[in-house]
């Protein structure tokens, strides 16, 4: 167990690189954390067996104080456990299943094996964010496109909440910030909590002359998920050419994480369920 590196969590706990002895850890742990699963690794992944999957379960299942929150992109295999030989008691009320995409289409393929397991509260981490998601079906959404329209419709949703960020490392991709605003929208339409913890190495803001830039990515106003357009080897001196231009394109600059934040329009969005 170690103090948690992700916003939505008080505590990480990884099971599977634990010696056996570190296992029923939580179990001995005072107050009522938020305890983040797996961080290095995907509990559902082919490696790891069912029965070892059992004995995290029946840590869960004792450590009643705190509250576990999974994830995975294996929902295919999260199905057929929890489908096939759910643990007993199960749904845990301390247990929050999540799943994992980047896209839509990774959305809508691992959403039809997630969707028919039940749980106490299910989730989607949106990060890194690569593409658009329109969560309007999953959120169950009603009413013509505009959020100022949009109304809860009489079924269930299938999300209780949403995590949204950017990607990290050397590498990263830039996110595009009309992406996050529309998930926002919709979890606000119908009083899902949304939770946005990070841009990642982008951000919308250059920050004046004070961050040597050489990095921008712009997407078009006409978004269809398409990757930007990446310029590098900018002269950091010419800020007027780091600018939106008149067509409405979105310019992400990369500034890395120590200063790229966690504001989107200004606003902290960090909401828990209840």
């Amino acid at each position: 167990m170690s103090k948690s590196v992700v916003e939505w969590a008080d505590a990480v706990w990884d099971p599977l690189v634990l010696w056996p002895s570190k296992l029923e850890e939580p179990i001995s742990l005072t107050g009522a954390l938020k305890i983040f699963t797996g961080l290095h690794s995907d509990l559902w992944d082919d490696s790891v067996p069912f029965e070892y999957l059992d004995s995290i379960m029946d840590v869960v299942r004792r450590s009643e104080n705190h509250t576990f929150q999974f994830l995975s992109r294996r929902t295919d295999r999260m199905a057929e456990y929890f489908l096939t030989r759910p643990p007993v008691g199960w749904p845990f009320p301390n247990a929050w299943l999540g799943v994992y995409a980047e896209s839509q289409p990774a959305f809508n393929a691992r959403m039809e094996m997630f969707k028919p397991i039940p749980a106490a509260l299910k989730w989607l981490s949106y990060q890194p964010a690569l593409g658009p998601i329109n969560l309007r079906k999953a959120l169950n959404i009603i009413g013509a496109e505009g959020s100022a329209l949009w109304m809860p419709g009489n079924g269930a949703r299938d999300l209780d909440w949403v995590v949204c960020g950017g990607e990290f490392g050397k590498n990263a991709r830039a996110s595009n910030p009309e992406w996050f605003r529309l998930v926002r929208d919709q979890c606000c339409a119908v009083g899902v909590p949304f939770f946005f913890s990070n841009w990642g190495e982008w951000a919308p803001d250059h920050h004046g002359s004070s961050i040597s830039l050489t990095r921008m990515a712009v997407f078009h106003p006409e978004d269809t998920g398409e990757p930007p357009i990446y310029l590098r080897d900018m002269n950091p001196s010419n800020r007027s050419a780091w600018a939106v231009n008149a067509y409405g394109d979105t310019p992400m600059y990369m500034v890395g994480k120590k200063h790229s934040g966690r504001l989107l329009d200004g606003l902290e969005c960090q909401e828990f369920p209840e």
